[in-house]
């Protein structure tokens, strides 16, 4: 897909989100790798967190749809690891929680080479975390 498709296809999505109600808890196909702009604004318009995911050797993309404070996320799907690309913090929290670190963990212990995650809070700048990154407890 062009820059210009897939901003079409963000935007066709939030206008289906908008008018039909998201897919709460869910991961949707999405088929392209979403923009920090695209999780932003879904997060901004639902006030929930978002997640894109890519799923090893499948070479898919997936949207996931949390709650305000966090998402449900399984680092193993169908025997595919899940690389958790970038999720929202709709309350603006800029550092990783224990989950994150810990989902991180969790899918490097079933043999993901994901090194590093990111953090889109709420109106500031986006934040990479690894395994060894603070987090709040």
């Amino acid at each position: 897909m062009t820059p210009d498709e897939i901003m079409e296809e963000e935007n066709r999505l939030i206008d289906v989100f908008s008018n039909w109600g998201i897919p709460v808890h869910k991961g949707i196909f999405i088929g392209f790798l979403p923009s920090d702009n695209f999780i932003r604004r879904l997060t901004c318009k639902f006030n929930v967190e978002f997640a894109g995911v890519f799923t090893l050797g499948v070479k898919d993309y997936y949207l996931f749809v949390g709650d305000k404070n966090s998402i449900s996320l399984n680092p193993l799907s169908n025997g595919n690891i899940e690389i958790l690309i970038k999720h929202s913090h709709p309350m603006g929290n800029e550092l990783p929680s224990f989950m994150d670190v810990s989902w991180l963990k969790a899918a490097q212990s079933f043999g993901s080479p994901q090194k590093q995650s990111v953090i889109l809070p709420h109106q500031k700048p986006r934040f990479s975390f690894n395994v060894e990154s603070n987090y709040m407890k």
